[in-house]
């Protein structure tokens, strides 16, 4: 059972292994309910593994069965592969505002789905938490090294993103973030997707231990 003083948790994600980390920027594709019909053409056009593929394949019957397909197949090709080790994953994002240049950073990982009526605490999108004593800003910020993969999107935003294998380094992060409460900034959508799938999994799969990943 997860424990009660963690809603975050590293987990071992499926990253690209082509190219160099520069190379992303061919690969990025944003979510689909903002690609419109020429930048899904575009996209398609840029790489043969551009994200678009599996994000939303083109129009016509079985769409979802195609995206399944693309991953399935770029896995087994080596394209993704999934990290052995369970890590949290670090994106920092470089924006421009007026004259000034910005930066943010935040953590990807496993969040725990809340049980009853709690569901303020978590999101699997975009998610902001209290950071009173500044510990997980600090904390993001001291990661200096080289970024494992670097891309800019279409509105000149450039992403930089870094795998944090390190126990330790993880145990800090999901300690920073505490037992939450997380607030939904975007993504209630998929997070309402989220709850119900983990009800249809768990009427179908009773036996199923609490760390099975439809829990989060």
């Amino acid at each position: 059972m997860a424990a009660p003083d963690r809603i975050m948790f590293p987990f071992r994600g499926i990253r690209y292994r082509v190219g160099r980390p520069e190379d992303l920027s061919d690969l990025l594709a944003p979510p689909y309910d903002v690609i419109s019909e020429p930048m899904q053409a575009e996209l398609h056009a840029r790489h043969p593994h551009n994200f678009v593929r599996a994000e939303l394949p083109e129009n016509g019957e079985a769409r979802y069965e195609r995206a399944a397909a693309v991953l399935e197949q770029w896995v087994s090709d080596g394209v993704l592969m999934r990290d052995t080790e369970p890590a949290l994953y670090l994106l920092e994002q470089e924006f421009k505002r007026g004259d000034r240049t910005l930066r943010r950073r935040g953590a990807l990982g496993l969040v725990r789905l809340p049980e009853g009526n709690d569901e303020a605490m978590t999101s699997p999108i975009l998610l902001m938490g209290e950071d009173p004593d500044g510990r997980l800003a600090e904390l993001m910020q001291e990661v200096r090294r080289a970024p494992d993969g670097i891309a800019q999107d279409s509105e000149g935003v450039i992403h930089r993103v870094w795998a944090l294998e390190d126990a330790d380094e993880n145990e800090a992060l999901c300690a920073a973030v505490g037992p939450g409460p997380l607030f939904i900034a975007d993504g209630h959508h998929r997070f309402e997707t989220a709850m119900a799938y983990r009800a249809e999994m768990r009427a179908a799969h009773p036996e199923a231990a609490p760390e099975a990943s439809f829990n989060y």
